[in-house]
């Protein structure tokens, strides 16, 4: 299982930041500006060849791709091949395209995901009045961490049948029979992806009652969409989901301006690889539905206006804009510079973060 965690995690890094890069690339080269190499990966280099003056590699470290445009630090000004002799709005088109690309991969993952049935994304199901079967089972919407219900390996997406032999109807009787058992083995039958199992479970206690840790959904919603218009409803679904993700980044800026209080449930790679391994758990449907908000937060975060990210650079093209002339070259490098080495500290922290909440204290 850790192999293969590995390797759609991979997987998932080098689809979502290769797509990015490529929106780059091709915006440039349509500009005709010089691209000196198309990477796939990070090197050391293992394979490359030189087409039409740019260098197309592929790399031993699979973690994305890169692209290398000459001019990017603002070089070259006088040539008309170079990023810093073109307008102020040819410099944005360029950086904006790869954040535009990650929400085109998100559409087209989540086509994909709706095209499979797979029911809508949001905290609580959402119901399209359309094409869409509502269901009275009860549905597992989360396994509370480890709880007895996560350590007997219920997880999101379970439908419980029975408990005990008894065939359930109404979560109340789940809770119910829970209470009453603090301490004790159940049994729960359950459907998984149309098969049935059986699983025997250890309640705990809590309050003096017995305990199994999940939330539990009845009367959700599952879509099954024509193929045409699955597309709108992709584009819909990333729409709610940039909302979400933008309301919740506004809600963090006001907790840390007005609170000094600092975001706890950040994730970082490892954290990352944790949910990836989570999702796999799920099925494709919910890997599907990972990657796409993976990919949205990945175009969200590269339009903050923060040194080091396309936002930082975009904002720099802001402020010619409106001084009238470019910030030295040596200025905003610096200032880039200074962002990156802070991205990677950061990146570091909420990384050591997550092993103590998912390694150390499990």
């Amino acid at each position: 299982m850790i192999v293969i965690t590995i390797i759609i995690f991979i997987l998932i890094l080098g689809v979502l930041v290769f797509t990015h890069e490529l929106g780059h690339f091709l915006m440039a080269k349509r500009a005709g500006i010089k691209v000196s190499e198309f990477g796939f990966g990070f090197p050391p280099r293992i394979f490359s060849k030189k087409y039409k003056g740019t260098i197309y590699s592929i790399n031993a470290i699979p973690l994305g791709g890169f692209v290398k445009i000459f001019g990017e630090e603002g070089e070259g000004a006088k040539n008309k091949d170079s990023f810093a002799s073109r307008s102020a709005w040819q410099r944005f088109i360029i950086l904006v395209t790869g954040v535009l690309f990650n929400l085109i991969l998100a559409v087209l993952i989540l086509s994909i995901y709706f095209w499979l049935n797979g029911p809508t994304i949001a905290t609580e199901p959402t119901e399209y009045t359309d094409s869409a079967k509502t269901t009275s089972e009860i549905l597992v919407w989360e396994a509370e961490e480890s709880s007895p219900a996560d350590k007997a390996g219920i997880i999101r997406g379970d439908v419980i049948l029975e408990i005990n032999g008894q065939e359930i109807k109404d979560f109340s009787l789940v809770q119910e029979i829970v209470k009453n058992n603090p301490n004790q083995k159940i049994n729960l039958k359950i459907r998984r992806e149309k098969e049935d199992k059986n699983l025997d479970v250890t309640l705990a206690i809590k309050d003096g009652q017995g305990f199994l840790g999940i939330k539990a959904i009845k009367n959700y919603t599952s879509a099954h969409y024509p193929w045409w218009k699955v597309p709108y409803i992709a584009v819909l679904e990333t729409l709610k989901i940039i909302w979400l993700i933008v309301s919740i980044l506004f809600i963090y800026l006001k907790n840390l301006i007005f609170k000094a209080q600092a975001p706890s449930d950040l994730a970082g790679p490892v954290g990352i690889f944790i949910l990836t391994r989570e999702a796999i758990k799920l099925g494709v449907e919910e890997v599907l539905r990972f990657v796409a908000l993976l990919s949205i937060n990945l175009a969200i975060i590269n339009i903050l206006p923060l040194p080091a990210l396309d936002g930082g650079r975009i904002l720099f093209i802001i402020i010619e804009k409106i001084r009238g002339r470019r910030v030295t070259p040596k200025i905003e490098n610096l200032v880039h510079s200074i962002g990156f080495v802070a991205l990677i500290l950061l990146i570091v922290l909420i990384s050591w973060q997550d092993v103590i909440k998912f390694i150390i204290r499990k």
